[in-house]
């Protein structure tokens, strides 16, 4: 696993390890709500990673190693040798749905005979 962090006035504070990309790649990015206004990190990214599934939400604060961030994202990638990892999209309008669009988004596209683990997190990302 590998992490790293963008700051907008510095961009990626590394390079982007792309030799992680593959199928079973997760990459876990946690930043500031501002970013949905500046997506070209995470275009960045997508271009690094085109095999990925990503996995984030928006914070306040920024933890990567022992330094704390704001204004930031930090990244966490994942190769996984012998997991299948599943991208599923459900748009929820109201965040009272938001509960009803999981329990019914799950069972068609995660199967229980497929599917060992699921998560789900809100997002604004594209």
């Amino acid at each position: 696993m590998k992490t790293l962090t963008h700051r907008h006035a510095e961009g990626w504070l590394g390079p982007l390890p792309s030799e992680l990309d593959s199928p079973g790649t997760l990459v876990m990015a946690v930043g500031a709500s501002d970013y949905a206004q500046h997506p070209g990190a995470f275009d960045e990214l997508a271009a690094a990673f085109p095999q990925w599934v990503l996995m984030g939400c928006s914070t306040s604060g920024e933890i990567v190693g022992s330094q704390a961030f704001d204004a930031s994202i930090s990244v966490a990638v994942a190769r996984f040798s012998h997991t299948q990892l599943r991208r599923v999209l459900n748009h929820v309008a109201d965040p009272a749905d938001s509960r009803a669009a999981g329990e019914s988004a799950l069972p068609r596209n995660c199967p229980a005979t497929a599917c060992a683990r699921c998560s789900t997190c809100p997002t604004g990302w594209r």
